[in-house]
């Protein structure tokens, strides 16, 4: 009776322990992939036999069979981590500039000037903007003079006429003795640094050259005129015209020294929008320089 009992405990023992390296073997084979585990078992209190053996090749068959059963499902995947509110930020913005790149780099810009270009053109339009200043204020001034001319006395109409003229007729005060050894007329002055430099050089036989000191010389003829009938009796309009005849002279000269400058269309457009009384083609002029730049006469 003892023995049967202890015969039935080894064989209950051997059992359990065939159970649960058969799971073991299960694992494994199953971490490894393709690779076929065998169990072996320990006899413990009988010596090996058929039934163990049988007993070890069913444990390798039912590993086989259990790993490679195509209806066997994985394990879960571990649910997904929410991602942190600082990750999330990165994300968005590694997204943002990802865009940006992008759009920066399948969208080129624009062709760009040379630096040194840019800055050339810079100056020379400063330039011009400080060179068309003087003849804005010779064309203001004459408006002016025009209007009060008629009550003016023979000094100050003198006087108010050297002013208009920007010294050129009639210099004003210590101008007038200094003018003996040195130009004052400030067209004069304009026109030789437009051509001489060294605002800007445009020799004698060049194109420039040939219109400012043209529009120059007309514009002059034009002062002198003016100054002539203020000093006399008006015979009708006469004097409405010499004033007319200078505003457009001063506009012709615009247009004869902005063209020293050699600007292309747009910027020299730029630069008569920033003067629009002066290159608003309302007023009759004499002079050929105006024609040889724009085709057209102030009418």
């Amino acid at each position: 009776m003892a023995s049967s009992v202890a015969a039935a405990s080894v064989v209950s023992i051997a059992a359990r322990a065939t159970e649960t390296r058969r799971r073991v073997a299960a694992a494994a084979y199953r971490r490894a992939g393709t690779t076929t585990t065998t169990t072996r078992l320990r006899s413990r209190g009988r010596a090996r036999g058929p039934g163990v053996r049988a007993d070890r090749v069913a444990i390798a068959v039912a590993v086989r069979a259990s790993s490679s059963d195509p209806t066997s499902s994985p394990p879960p995947p571990p649910p997904p981590r929410r991602p942190t509110r600082r990750e999330a930020m990165t994300r968005a913005a590694a997204v943002a500039l990802t865009v940006a790149l992008t759009t920066t780099t399948t969208t080129p810009p624009p062709a760009r000037a040379n630096p040194i270009d840019d800055f050339n053109v810079a100056a020379l339009l400063r330039k011009a903007k400080y060179f068309l200043g003087p003849l804005q204020l010779m064309l203001d001034r004459l408006v002016a003079l025009e209007r009060v001319e008629a009550s003016l006395a023979a000094e100050d109409l003198v006087s108010e006429l050297g002013k208009a003229t920007l010294d050129c007729v009639n210099p004003r005060g210590p101008l007038a003795s200094y003018a003996n050894v040195r130009d004052v007329c400030t067209l004069n002055i304009l026109v030789k640094s437009a051509t001489r430099g060294p605002a800007v050089v445009n020799p004698p036989g060049t194109i420039e050259n040939a219109n400012v000191v043209a529009a120059q010389e007309a514009l002059i003829k034009g002062y002198d005129a003016l100054a002539l009938e203020l000093g006399r009796a008006p015979v009708g309009d006469s004097r409405a015209a010499a004033f007319a005849e200078c505003r457009g002279l001063v506009k012709e000269m615009a247009f004869a020294l902005l063209g020293c400058f050699r600007l292309e269309a747009g910027d020299a457009a730029g630069i008569e929008r920033a003067f629009p009384e002066l290159f608003a083609g309302a007023e009759p002029g004499t002079a050929e320089a105006n024609g040889a730049i724009r085709g057209v006469r102030f009418s």
